[in-house]
């Protein structure tokens, strides 16, 4: 079954509405921030530079009430995942992310018309996932709404097996809600 894409908003807003306490309010105002960046996405521009331990991306924005957004936003996924929660937990890539988060480190620096962050690793698998994540995330700012609604697939040569969790959504339907944080 084929959702309309103006449901999305409501569905995750709804997951995160009954999501465990704690987590609810800040996580609502996180994806409210993603949704505003991808719905806006013809106003981003992004480039990623490749690391060897990880990445570099450069995402700036013309739009004065876009950019607060943009710089805050990696900052606050950055503390969402350092506490333990997630987004997208039905997204191979972001699930398994997370579940390595600890093994991240992230340096987030504003600009003037945006942000610069470095994510980086000492662990080679997880600067796999690192890389996957901001192929994935420059996918919606080319795409917008039909890449949020994509899983992403874990690397060809990701070496590891999966952590458990959700699972991705099948492949016949757009996946339209993000599971709330694990807290468990």
């Amino acid at each position: 079954m084929r959702y309309p894409a103006i449901l999305l908003p409501l569905v995750v807003l709804l997951s995160f509405a009954l999501s465990p306490e704690g987590f609810a309010q800040p996580k609502r105002a996180l994806m409210q921030d993603a949704h505003a960046l991808v719905f806006d996405h013809t106003k981003i521009s992004r480039t990623v530079e490749n690391l060897d331990n990880g990445v570099r991306t450069t995402t700036t924005t013309s739009d004065a009430d876009l950019l607060p957004v943009l710089q805050r936003h990696p900052r606050e996924m950055g503390t969402l995942y350092q506490r333990g929660g997630m987004v997208r937990g039905w997204d191979p890539v972001f699930r398994e992310l997370a579940a390595h988060s600890d093994k991240v480190d992230m340096a987030v620096e504003d600009i003037e018309n945006g942000v610069v962050v470095t994510s980086t690793s000492e662990d080679p698998e997880v600067v796999k996932l690192i890389q996957a994540h901001a192929a994935k995330v420059s996918d919606m700012v080319q795409r917008g709404v039909p890449a949020m609604q994509e899983p992403t697939p874990l690397p060809e040569d990701y070496g590891r097996e999966a952590a458990t969790g959700a699972c991705p959504a099948p492949a016949s339907e757009p996946a339209v809600a993000p599971e709330a944080p694990v807290d468990e």
